[in-house]
């Protein structure tokens, strides 16, 4: 209640930051599972767009969801209060900005791929690897254009990049 900490979520200076604090205080410890839940339901939609984005038969694409659901653990994190299901839902719907960027040549999906990249990080650090194979597909397919994707991809990873080094530095007096 003091804002120090329920059960690891938040730290007293940064509570009102943290959507599972507004859903711990509506729904109690309940609440907690609550965000798990939809980044789980969301992950499967875009698995499902992402399926259709490459005309895939639809086989594939349930096979495809059945697999997430049933050969991963995501789905059991949702019975615990875990930050994979969330981090895989930014880490997909980033991938999913950068299929749309190799079709559209926008610059807005470009950012948007880094920066919900970038998102993914504070929750799961290894995800950086995801993000820089990510980032060599589009060294290989934009070769032409380089400065520009380099200096967009580093426009959408600059905010949560500085954020989470604030954050770190405030919570434990280091930024990294």
């Amino acid at each position: 209640k003091d804002g120090r900490f329920v059960l690891g979520l938040m730290h007293k200076n940064y509570k009102d930051l943290f959507i599972n604090t507004f859903l711990f205080q509506l729904f109690g410890v309940n609440g907690l599972y609550i965000l798990n839940l939809i980044s789980f339901v969301f992950t499967l939609i875009l698995i499902y767009k992402l399926g259709k984005y490459f005309d895939l038969e639809n086989r594939f694409i349930n096979l495809s969801v059945l697999l997430y659901v049933f050969g991963m653990t995501a789905s059991n994190y949702n019975f615990v209060f875990h930050e994979l299901t969330f981090a895989i839902f930014w880490i997909t719907i980033s991938l999913y900005f950068l299929f749309l960027f190799f079709e559209t040549n926008k610059n807005i999906h470009l950012v948007l791929f880094t920066f919900l990249g970038a998102i993914s990080l504070f929750f799961r650090f290894e995800f950086i690897f995801i993000l820089f194979a990510a980032g060599l597909s589009l060294v290989f397919y934009k070769r032409k254009n380089i400065f520009s994707v380099i200096l967009f991809s580093i426009l959408g990873l600059v905010v949560p990049f500085f954020f989470l080094l604030f954050l770190n530095l405030k919570i434990h007096n280091h930024p990294l």
